[in-house]
């Protein structure tokens, strides 16, 4: 996955990284945003992080476990921190 950073890094995108920094399950993170569970809004909103390593899987192997659950990790914090220093800013 390619994005423009400034162009594509969203609200909704922060918005799950800033929620996943402890760790939650799939219907947690897209009621977070408003949205019901299920494998589309997944697909379009938590497996891009995913695919980008902004955030992890607890159990890799198994990812339609029930006991699964998401966190950001140090990569998508650094992101998250990145971006807002770029808004601050004014870049």
């Amino acid at each position: 996955i390619v994005l423009d950073a400034h162009n594509d890094f969203d609200g909704e995108m922060e918005e799950i990284l800033l929620f996943c920094t402890t760790q939650r399950t799939r219907k947690e993170i897209l009621k977070k945003i408003k949205l019901v569970s299920n494998v589309k809004n997944y697909t379009a909103h938590v497996l891009p992080l995913i695919q980008l390593g902004w955030v992890q899987m607890t159990i890799p192997g198994k990812p339609s476990s029930p006991k699964q659950k998401y966190h950001t990790t140090l990569k998508g914090k650094i992101v998250t921190e990145l971006m807002n220093y770029i808004d601050e800013e004014g870049c």
